[in-house]
């Protein structure tokens, strides 16, 4: 099931790419525009394989699959070696809190990842019942897909009750967290990505705890908080679209 379910993840990202700008009707995508970039589109006509697509040939020299259960190690969230950093610069005294340890990751794909691409980044995570990673925000888009388990997304002060088949979207900087609150692992696809648009180079740029002296402190890091302490204005308008697409005028 957990093999299935990230292949089918996968695809199903790349595969709704080519249909963005088309509208959805009756329930339906329907797909009208022209196909036209390719050395063998650009010549109007199908080729011997019938299609207008280019036709490469097996890439057997580059990867192309992998089982990031199976064949990749699980690995503990860099995060809290953000929050020592902060704690250096403050003067606090982090030297005992460690990664937390009720929850790994996998990094199959994204940049020097074994599938080796450029501008999305995609693995698993894990987490333990009653695993809580903390409030926390980074500059790319993101997007969770719970395949197994139950839990809590949070997004400022919102939280979604997530189960098998939930979708959830960050969006640059958003202040998110996420919680087992059931009774087995919560299993989790996650993607991170940058837009065409974005002027800067979100991809390659980690996370940062987010109001880590008063949420990062604890040496429980299951007591760490899920939402920001202190209420934050909702961006309502033009600024719901801030830092989502350019920042080219920030």
């Amino acid at each position: 099931m957990k093999n299935s379910l990230v292949s089918l993840c996968i695809a199903t990202l790349f595969s709704t790419a080519a249909i963005a700008d088309s509208n959805p009707k009756n329930g339906e995508w329907e797909w009208e525009g022209e196909y036209i970039s390719g050395a063998e589109m650009k010549k109007g006509g199908y080729n011997e394989y019938g299609t207008k697509y280019p036709v490469p040939g097996p890439r057997v020299e580059l990867p192309w699959n992998i089982n990031a259960y199976d064949e990749l190690p699980q690995m503990k969230t860099a995060r809290f070696k953000a929050y020592k950093k902060w704690a250096a610069d403050h003067g606090i005294d982090a030297s005992n809190i460690e990664a937390n340890p009720s929850y790994t990751y996998t990094y199959p794909m994204g940049p020097g990842a074994p599938l080796d691409v450029k501008n999305i980044m995609a693995g698993t995570f894990t987490f333990e019942p009653g695993a809580v990673y903390a409030v926390g925000q980074h500059p790319s888009w993101e997007t969770y897909v719970v395949v197994g388990g139950e839990g809590e997304f949070y997004n400022y002060d919102r939280v979604v009750k997530a189960k098998p088949g939930t979708f959830v979207l960050t969006r640059p900087f958003d202040v998110h967290a996420i919680k087992n609150t059931g009774d087995e692992p919560l299993e989790v696809i996650w993607f991170w990505w940058k837009e065409d648009d974005q002027a800067f180079d979100s991809i390659h740029v980690g996370g940062l705890p987010f109001m880590p002296q008063e949420c990062w402190t604890d040496d429980d890091p299951q007591k760490h908080c899920v939402m920001p302490p202190k209420q934050i204005a909702p961006a309502v308008g033009k600024e719901a679209e801030a830092w989502m697409y350019s920042d080219a005028d920030k």
